[in-house]
């Protein structure tokens, strides 16, 4: 991948995180925890955090989010919490738009 695409995904991402409400981060400091319990995922969050969470995924599932596009969320950078599983959003390579 060439610093061109890389820097084209963020900008298509940043695109369709301003469409949704999302252009500036978290917007009300809510937080979210990512656990994996017996193999199974498990996604907890106060109010602010699941709409910032649903905020990114609408961004990826944007018409112009590009191919390959993702978001990395690590723990103790918001919204995850300091004792979260990291996780990554993306589109699915595998399914056209």
């Amino acid at each position: 991948m060439s610093d061109d695409d890389a820097r084209g995904w963020t900008l298509a991402i940043r695109a369709g995180l301003r469409r949704v409400g999302w252009g500036r981060g978290c917007r009300r400091g809510g937080t979210v925890s990512v656990e994996v319990v017996n193999g199974s995922v498990e996604i907890f969050g106060d109010p602010a955090g699941l709409r910032d969470l649903a905020r990114m995924c609408l961004a990826l599932s944007d018409a112009q989010a590009s191919e390959g596009a993702h978001i990395h969320l690590d723990a103790g950078i918001n919204p995850l919490d300091s004792g979260s599983a990291s996780l990554m959003l993306a589109r699915d390579p595998r399914r056209p738009a």
